[in-house]
């Protein structure tokens, strides 16, 4: 594939199977084209953007808001919302950009804890499907939100919407990867995260979170801790805690107060009894498998 406008090379790729079964070969070959495609676009637009350092157009505004966020920080959460305001400034009826802005404020409710951000998506969310979004991110969010406050059944509704209408969005895929890891289907969620892994052309660093997350709840800890060093997270809090049980649970007990350490330089004062109080899992035992590893590092009620 060549851009155009410039002659520039931005994707060509290989395929070498087994064509036993044919049609299988075929749409995976068609799965991967479309997610290759899409992926490498997208990032050519958002390099493109990088360089326009004036006048930005509300799509160029919109490209700088999900560039930020992929960086998955809480400043660069908090500049992506800066620019989807802005894309919305110009633009106000446009779905897709109240949708990716619901996705900002959710994620700045994980690094916050903050009940307000999760209110302001919810707004955004309602926002964007009223406006007619047709990615399936947007009830994607609204299911995320009903699965912070344990309220499963209404979630499973509004992702099985997503799903439907997105399915092989990779922002719908992950918000539902995480809602399968809340609510106990962690097969399912397993599943996901590795379609994801194994399509997506961007790898998303929060793909590696699920992963890492599921992966320990199944009690496979060395693909977990693969997931945890492949996710390479540098800001949020309770990801450095649960990377702390999962070494806890190798018996990797030095670099589990490590891990436990970053923890509390994000969240001075953060306890277990703090960590079971923020858990999101539908099964109490999910949660106590996390406080399990802590404990087994050293790390004490």
């Amino acid at each position: 594939m060549i851009e155009a406008a410039t002659g520039n090379h931005v994707w060509a790729e290989r395929y070498d199977r087994d064509l036993d079964d044919l049609f299988a070969v075929q749409d995976e070959v068609t799965e991967r084209i479309a997610w290759a495609l899409v992926g490498k676009v997208g990032t050519a637009e958002i390099v493109r953007t990088r360089q326009t350092k004036t006048n930005l157009s509300a799509y160029d505004a919109f490209l700088r808001g999900i560039d930020a966020m992929h960086r998955f920080t809480e400043k660069d959460t908090v500049v992506g919302v800066e620019f989807l305001k802005l894309a919305l400034g110009r633009e106000p009826d446009w779905a897709r950009a109240h949708a990716w802005l619901a996705d900002a404020y959710a994620t700045l409710s994980v690094f916050r804890d903050d009940g307000d951000m999760k209110a302001l998506a919810m707004q955004s969310a309602l926002r964007a499907i009223d406006f007619g979004d047709a990615s399936g991110l947007a009830e994607a969010i609204v299911a995320a939100l009903h699965g912070w406050k344990g309220e499963f059944e209404a979630a499973e509704t509004h992702w099985q919407r997503a799903l439907a209408m997105g399915p092989t969005n990779p922002a719908v895929l992950v918000w539902v990867g995480y809602l399968c890891l809340w609510s106990g289907q962690l097969a399912k969620a397993r599943e996901i995260g590795e379609r994801l892994r194994r399509l997506s052309p961007l790898e998303h660093r929060d793909v590696h979170e699920l992963l890492a997350f599921t992966y320990y709840l199944l009690g496979e800890y060395e693909a977990s801790l693969d997931s945890f060093r492949r996710w390479d997270n540098n800001n949020y809090d309770r990801g450095f805690a649960n990377l702390a049980a999962c070494l806890g649970q190798l018996g990797r007990i030095n670099e589990a107060i490590l891990a436990w350490d970053r923890c509390l330089e994000r969240k001075p004062g953060f306890t277990l009894g703090d960590y079971r109080r923020g858990s999101p899992y539908r099964r109490p035992k999910d949660a106590e498998h996390w406080l399990d590893g802590l404990r087994k590092a050293g790390i004490a009620d």
